[in-house]
């Protein structure tokens, strides 16, 4: 079964921050005709990002709910969502989930991920097109609400995953899915299995990619680990099953 947490951490840090650099270039263009619509996912005042996601897998698809702090810090400097003691999300139909709150920073790649998330079940169901409302709470009093709207879609997962160890490096190659177009990217995931010491390796490559080399991963001898690649795009991901396999 694929390690969905560890696969969806970290949304790629510089498809966030292009995504704030057309958005802040469209607020002020907005703010100075006094003109146009509001820019579905930001907030005026704290900068962060909204989305719904869906998650593609042979299973079926389901959904992923998430807000980030924008920017490229490289450490875990404080943002709007810190210190928040809850962040939920209220769907069209009217349920509400409770996001979870993920603060890291990746050993391998340094990338820093500041955000609330949560998963839904591999065998759920997508998220439906409609208004989702983010609300933001402290000490549970709800300090902001804000509103997105999402249209439902999904891509195809990529197929005919391989690897190779040389030397210390993993070379990975796939078959690219239908659709894949420029400014979608993929990410090649490692993280270990069973009573193997806790690892993580994540690396993103380019949109037309169909291989990939991670150098010198900290993978430990006859350890044992699972590897997926997913392609994300601005409304989701897709993933096969992990390949398992001994260091």
């Amino acid at each position: 079964m694929t390690k969905l947490p560890a696969l969806r951490t970290h949304l790629d840090r510089l498809a966030l921050s292009a995504l704030a650099s057309v958005a802040v270039l469209l607020l002020l263009a907005c703010s100075s005709s006094g003109h146009g619509p509001p820019v579905p996912g930001f907030l005026k005042g704290p900068d962060v990002y909204e989305e719904v996601w869906s998650q593609t897998s042979p299973v079926g698809t389901s959904w992923e709910y998430k807000v980030n702090c924008s920017g490229d810090p490289p450490t875990l400097e404080p943002c709007f969502l810190s210190d928040l003691s809850a962040v939920r999300v209220i769907a069209p139909d009217g349920s509400l989930t409770e996001l979870e709150k993920d603060f890291n920073i990746n050993d391998y790649s340094g990338e820093v991920t500041r955000r609330w998330v949560l998963y839904g079940p591999r065998e759920g169901d997508p998220p439906a097109t409609g208004a989702y409302t983010f609300e933001y709470l402290k000490a549970d009093e709800v300090v902001r609400s804000h509103t997105i709207d999402y249209t439902q879609s999904h891509i195809g997962y990529p197929t005919g995953v391989k690897w190779q160890r040389v030397g210390n490096d993993v070379a990975v190659q796939w078959d690219a899915p239908a659709g894949v177009e420029k400014g979608m990217w993929y990410k090649v995931i490692i993280g270990s299995e069973g009573d193997t010491p806790e690892a993580f390796v994540s690396q993103v490559f380019e949109w037309d990619a169909e291989s990939a080399t991670l150098p010198d991963v900290p993978l430990l001898d006859g350890g044992s680990y699972y590897l997926s690649v997913a392609v994300f795009y601005r409304g989701g991901y897709a993933y096969p099953e992990d390949e398992i396999f001994d260091w």
